[in-house]
């Protein structure tokens, strides 16, 4: 039965069970978490209580680890003002890995979809959730 990644191996995947007392060894072991992939080896070491009546055995089966969707905490920006000093962005991903960004055409983009053109000259207005900006503008807004 496949398993989601992030799930550390337990005693529902290592579960090798034996007609005599003895113990089981597992590869790898129990609490490791694999990567995402099929047909990854898990090995079963069994070792008999009474080695004179029983011999130990090997055996190696095969598990498959689904890839699971990574979920990406961005905290809420706090409200910015024009020519405001900058800020510093931070976000975690779930699987632990860093998360990078960057920020590309952001004031042509601010221009073209939320400005309106107010007089020549005078700038732009932005016109946001918190209320007005206002941009400079060379040439009108768009």
């Amino acid at each position: 039965m496949p398993i989601v990644y992030s799930t550390p191996l337990s005693a529902m995947q290592l579960n090798a069970t034996a007609n005599a007392g003895g113990m089981f060894a597992y590869t790898p072991p129990s609490g490791t978490v694999l990567n995402a992939g099929s047909n990854q080896v898990l090995t079963a070491i069994f070792t008999p209580s009474d080695p004179t009546s029983y011999t130990g055995a090997t055996n190696t089966v095969l598990i498959t680890v689904l890839q699971t969707n990574q979920v990406i905490n961005f905290p809420t920006i706090p409200p910015q003002t024009v020519n405001a000093p900058p800020i510093l962005l931070s976000a975690t991903a779930s699987s632990g890995l860093p998360v990078s960004y960057s920020l590309i055409s952001a004031m042509r983009f601010w221009r073209a979809i939320f400005c309106r053109w107010v007089q020549p000259g005078t700038g732009c207005r932005a016109r946001l959730a918190g209320g007005e900006w206002q941009l400079p503008c060379r040439t009108g807004c768009g």
